[in-house]
């Protein structure tokens, strides 16, 4: 049976809103998966539809802005974005109906598409619900103290990360606050900067960041500044067993207190990279 269009009053009839129209403030339902473009040389006034300077966007926001405007309708929208570096940050914005929004860098390295932001962050969240996102084959950076390459705050954010690059950053590479999800199972990724304040992982306030089955390179042993490798305070939990670390960092290995655990499913005090001794603050706890 056809999906019946919804019914509008015109000229004091009934009828079935025309195809193409809109009605204020109702979203637009997918029917399929979408693609769209972003490029250095594109125009946010550009559809997105195509990878072409004359159809791509320019900015990763304005492909963000308009697939969150959609109800997507369980199906997935992905933004494939171009080689060379993108100055402006991404917020993450709620969207609905289940599918996964993802950024992805279109050459499928972690070198060819570069978000470098100063004092601000790569992606942040706030607040999304859940919204699902998904970002891949990027490097993230940022310079100065105001901003990190993945912040979720402000709570119920969820991020999938896969073959990224976190290069040198002013701030901690992944902060999650505040009941936020990171989840990077099985993803495979490189460590090549080093953090002038803070750690690699760092979740507080009921946070989680699932980092099981991971493949992780160090290159350069980055110093993690006055942090280290992974912390987990106030009721938060941090997942790093059945991974792999090749390479070495500078920097402790581990904090944990105030209710939160770093699980490392027995591996021991010296699995995660790290150059001095962790810290586990009962009721805190590593295992």
């Amino acid at each position: 049976m056809t999906a019946r269009r919804p019914l509008v009053r015109v000229g004091g009839r009934i009828r079935q809103l025309p195809a193409g129209d809109t009605l204020p403030g109702v979203r637009e339902q997918l029917t399929a998966a979408r693609t769209y473009y972003v490029r250095t040389d594109g125009s946010d006034s550009n559809t997105g539809l195509a990878n072409s300077a004359g159809s791509a966007f320019l900015t990763i926001q304005k492909a963000v802005d308009v697939a969150a405007a959609f109800d997507n309708n369980n199906f997935d929208i992905t933004i494939l974005v171009g080689p060379g570096t993108y100055a402006a940050g991404v917020v993450l914005r709620e969207h609905v109906g289940g599918g996964t929004i993802h950024v992805r860098g279109l050459n499928a390295d972690q070198t060819s598409t570069i978000i470098s932001v100063n004092n601000g962050s790569c992606f942040r969240g706030v607040e999304t619900r859940y919204s699902k996102y998904k970002a891949t084959y990027l490097t993230l950076q940022t310079t100065g103290t105001a901003g990190y390459p993945i912040l979720l705050e402000g709570g119920k954010n969820y991020l999938t990360i896969d073959q990224i690059n976190y290069a040198a950053a002013g701030r901690t590479h992944m902060y999650i606050a505040s009941g936020s999800i990171l989840n990077a199972r099985a993803a495979t990724y490189t460590i090549s900067g080093a953090v002038d304040s803070g750690w690699h992982v760092e979740c507080v306030d009921q946070a989680t960041f699932l980092g099981l089955l991971c493949n992780v390179t160090l290159t350069g042993s980055p110093s993690f500044g006055s942090g280290g490798y992974a912390r987990a305070a106030r009721n938060s939990l941090a997942q790093f067993h059945a991974s792999t670390f090749t390479g070495s960092a500078t920097g402790q290995r581990y904090s944990t207190d105030t209710g939160s655990g770093i699980f490392v499913n027995g591996a021991g005090s010296s699995y995660l990279p790290g150059s001095t001794a962790g810290s586990a603050t009962t009721p805190g706890w590593y295992a």
